[in-house]
């Protein structure tokens, strides 16, 4: 049996790595964690290897771009009429589950927007500013935003009612593990 969960394993890592590739200088995955790379946007990821990831999860959305989103199951891309938001996914959200995505804003600063708006990353990210009811198109988030090697971005996280402490972690430890190319 103890075979057979490592073939079954390392099957999942196979099929994550192969959707996709891990670029050349990046830092290797974590055990059982899998760097996803979306190469268009210069943007890389890592994830638990049973979480899904999906470049361009809103593809009817104009501006501003989502590259990618991240959820602990196999979430549908797609939103509703509004478009702004992966919410055929956040329909979907398990009771113990999360999903993140994150959003790129144009430079130089968005309309609307400040330079205050957008601080450095941080060193490491938190889950602090969680907004309830509806912000951009979402029910109860948290939101970052945060600049980058030049670039404007803000991830918006979504727990599911029952999501524990550890998936929480497990959330912040994704954020901590993006990597950004400087905008051209």
């Amino acid at each position: 049996m103890k075979g057979l969960a490592a073939l079954l394993l390392l099957g999942a890592v196979a099929g994550s790595v192969s959707a996709q590739t891990v670029a050349a200088g990046d830092p290797k995955p974590s055990p059982r964690w899998v760097r996803h790379v979306d190469r268009q946007n210069g943007l890389s990821i890592q994830t638990p290897a049973r979480w899904s990831f999906k470049l361009d999860p809103v593809p009817n959305l104009v501006y501003p771009v989502i590259p990618f989103a991240v959820g602990s199951w196999d979430f549908p891309s797609g939103s509703d009429s509004n478009g702004c938001a992966p919410s055929r996914a956040l329909k979907q959200l398990p009771a113990s589950g999360v999903l993140l995505w994150l959003t790129e804003y144009p430079r130089p600063y968005p309309q609307g927007f400040h330079r205050r708006d957008f601080p450095a990353r941080p060193k490491r990210f938190k889950l602090i500013h969680r907004y309830f009811g509806a912000y951009e198109c979402v029910g109860d988030s948290y939101l970052i935003r945060f600049k980058d090697s030049g670039r404007f971005f803000q991830f918006q996280i979504a727990f599911g009612p029952k999501a524990r402490a550890f998936i929480r972690k497990t959330a912040e430890r994704v954020l901590d593990s993006l990597r950004v190319k400087r905008a051209r």
